[in-house]
């Protein structure tokens, strides 16, 4: 009975080994069928970002006219951006979008150079982007240091060896002038979020006025204004602008503007000034692409620059 009782007892001890060697092979298997899953689900993100952003480049490169407008299939287009898709149900899919100043969804390609270029546009504009937003007694300091952090000339003294001495390679880099100058990064962030959405680092240095915002429109006509009442007329010259282009879609070239525009001796004045820093066309498109799949959403930012035909900015998470 003993011998018996010592067999039941090794055998119960062996079962039960196997019964956990199972558990934990079950368990293993698990592991690897969810990560196999989530690779999965990472490739197929990843070529749907890549279908999403070609689609776009496709659109951009196949724009050839001597423009650039807002009207036109790269822009805004929910039909080709909305859902970007290999299936018919489209349960994974690819959106090339962003959000505007306005808070609408826009389904397309941003165009970089709608904005202010903070590398090229001088201390004074720089002034006035700070200005407009409510810095306004940071303004003048502030654009003096970024010119000093981003030029070549200046000699970095001790208190200057982290400037950069060359122009922003992304615009994300100004966050670092700005802790230095506030020496609180609190304060930095709260500046940078107010003014991200007007800021670029991608041009030839000139505002495309057929996809600028208005906003920056203004900082520009502002910051070139001599007097108070050059300021005035700074608001009355880009209502006219913007007013003409809302009627007409677009501007094939900037001569002609001031023959339609209707500008008055003072207006004609100021736009003088401003046609030096703007054109109709841009180089700088960036493509904020977005996929979902089953349990995955990959984000995707990058800029184009078509003139080169070549990716200069890649961001992803």
């Amino acid at each position: 009975m003993r011998k018996k009782g010592s067999i039941l007892l090794v055998s119960s001890w062996i079962l039960a080994i196997l019964v956990i060697f199972a558990l934990s092979l079950g368990f293993r298997a698990q592991i690897v069928l969810r990560l196999s899953r989530y690779q999965k689900d990472g490739l197929e993100a990843s070529c749907l970002t890549n279908a999403g952003i070609n689609r776009a480049l496709h659109e951009l490169t196949g724009d050839t006219n001597d423009y650039d407008a807002l009207s036109e299939s790269w822009s805004d287009n929910e039909q080709i951006f909305g859902k970007i898709s290999p299936n018919e149900d489209k349960k994974e899919f690819c959106t090339i979008g962003y959000t505007n100043t306005e808070g609408k969804e826009v389904f397309g390609v941003m165009d970089e150079q709608s904005k202010i270029d903070i590398n090229n546009s001088g201390i004074r504009v720089v002034e006035e982007l700070f200005n407009s937003k409510g810095f306004d007694t940071d303004a003048k300091d502030f654009s003096k240091l970024f010119r000093e952090w981003i030029s070549s000339n200046v000699e970095s003294g001790e208190e200057k060896k982290i400037f950069k001495n060359a122009p922003l390679s992304a615009k994300e880099e100004l966050l670092l002038v700005l802790e230095y100058f506030y020496k609180d990064r609190q304060k930095a962030h709260e500046v940078y979020d107010t003014i991200e959405d007007l800021i670029t680092v991608y041009s030839d240095g000139k505002l495309n006025i057929n996809t600028a915002q208005e906003e920056a429109l203004l900082i520009l006509a502002k910051a070139n204004a001599e007097t108070g009442e050059e300021k005035l007329t700074a608001e009355r010259l880009t209502e006219k602008i913007i007013k003409l282009r809302e009627e007409k879609s677009f501007f094939k070239d900037i001569i002609s503007i001031s023959f339609d525009a209707g500008f008055d001796t003072n207006e004609l004045s100021l736009w003088n000034k401003i046609s030096a820093f703007l054109d109709v066309k841009s180089d700088y498109f960036r493509i904020n692409a977005q996929a979902v799949t089953k349990d995955t959403l990959k984000q995707v930012s990058t800029v184009f620059n078509r003139d080169a035909k070549k990716i200069i900015y890649w961001h992803q998470n």
